[in-house]
């Protein structure tokens, strides 16, 4: 008999999150893409596009859509899929030439 505990934990493991999120950078020392590479390599992190933002252009600016695995996250390091998204999060903004890294649209 199949638990309603396994059927979550099956659908954890299936999930695949997109997340759209505005990115700020700091291009003094570090070119825009090095920092899109380092998001890139991030485990979980699937694909990151990476397009301007529409009221305010600059090569600083950036709007990013990301697909994040969860996979790696909830079968060794105990994260819940849904916790997954904000392990990214932290670990994005913790890429030197990163300076805000804020999270618009989940789905």
């Amino acid at each position: 008999m199949i638990k309603l505990i396994d059927i979550l934990s099956e659908i954890d493991y299936d999930s695949i999150f997109r997340i759209e999120a505005y990115l700020l950078t700091d291009l003094s020392n570090r070119v825009q893409g090095d920092i899109l590479s380092d998001i890139r390599s991030l485990p979980g992190v699937t694909i990151v596009g990476s397009r301007e933002t529409s009221n305010n252009p600059s090569k600083e600016r950036s709007i990013l859509s990301i697909k994040i695995d969860p996979y790696p996250f909830t079968k060794m390091d105990d994260i819940s899929a849904v916790d997954s998204v904000d392990y990214i999060t932290d670990e994005v903004r913790k890429i030197s030439g990163v300076k805000v890294f804020k999270i618009l649209k989940r789905s």
